[in-house]
């Protein structure tokens, strides 16, 4: 295993078709070693072409990218052994059950056939791997397509749009499918524009726009970035008596009677117990309390229109 601290390292990666439409511009990328790494962008900003670099599908033009710590251009046969890919949706023979389509990648890549009982396990396959493809709703190819690309046992898993067509039930089960494999010490890089979904898994983001990278970091230095005011969202058993309790001290709050629900503007959580307390001694029930805090969607849609 590379012990290497950023699993994908890309540095000013330039690409153009027919040398005529810039697709990627200086693209600088890191993926840190153990991350769900959230890579989302508008349709056309680069996210396919990117991951198809990594995938060593297109020809480099310029640029440099590092996988597991070497470089891909001198070492894609031996990187590629240890990288798993679900790139858009998984190709299978419909007339074959899900055990002989991994039977044919274990051939193919050399690998023992007992693998594919373990990795039809992983994924949760076991119960319709002998059912032929054909029968497979979009959830279990979706499975499948996640057993194929982990029968090399990869140390990366690359995913482009990996719950497009799934149902709300597919998409629950499937984050945990990646929740379970991150947590076994996989690295995901994950390209998706379902950003309310990717929101609940990710543990960092690059965020593309027309070939450059506007954003790279964690979902938390994200916020703190983005979101430069603090609100605490408090359902009350009176909203014009909290108000009125704590109107002294915090002069932004937003009242809604109709929900019993208080929107207070807050410095940090340092103000939370105070405010808590202060309800409570005025007599004032809470009922539920949570920060306010802005969607991924809204914040990436504050970094693309900076």
């Amino acid at each position: 295993m590379s012990t290497h601290s950023n699993v994908i390292e890309i540095e000013d990666l330039s690409f153009s078709y027919h040398g005529k439409n810039l697709v990627l511009h200086d693209l600088q990328l890191q993926v840190p070693r153990g991350s769900i790494f959230a890579f989302v962008g508008e349709n056309g900003a680069g996210k396919s072409t990117t991951i198809k670099h990594i995938a060593g599908l297109i020809p480099f033009q310029k640029g440099k990218l590092q996988v597991l710590g070497h470089s891909l251009q001198q070492y894609r046969g031996d990187i590629m052994k240890k990288v798993g890919f679900l790139i858009e949706s998984p190709s299978c023979h419909d007339t074959l059950s899900g055990y002989d389509n991994l039977k044919i990648y274990c051939r193919y890549r050399g690998l023992p056939v007992a693998r594919i009982t373990e990795v039809a396990e992983m994924v949760r396959l076991s119960p319709n791997l002998y059912k032929k493809c054909k029968a497979y709703s979009t959830g279990m190819k979706q499975r499948l397509g996640l057993a194929i690309a982990l029968l090399d046992d990869p140390e990366l898993i690359v995913l482009d749009e990996p719950t497009s067509g799934l149902d709300p039930t597919g998409r629950i089960a499937f984050r945990k499918l990646l929740l379970d494999l991150n947590q076994q010490g996989k690295t995901l890089l994950v390209s998706s524009h379902l950003l309310s979904e990717i929101e609940l898994i990710a543990t960092d983001i690059g965020i593309i726009k027309n070939g450059t990278l506007l954003f790279q970091g964690s979902m938390e230095e994200l916020r703190r970035l983005r979101q430069k005011n603090t609100f605490l969202e408090i359902e009350v058993s009176d909203t014009a008596r909290a108000t009125a309790l704590l109107q002294p001290k915090h002069a932004e709050i937003e009242a809604n009677e109709k929900t019993s629900k208080l929107k207070i503007r807050i410095e940090g959580k340092m103000d939370i117990p105070p405010i808590v307390r202060r309800l409570s001694s005025g007599g004032v029930d809470i009922y539920a309390l949570q920060p306010d805090r802005k969607g991924l969607e809204q914040l990436f849609i504050d970094t693309i229109t900076l």
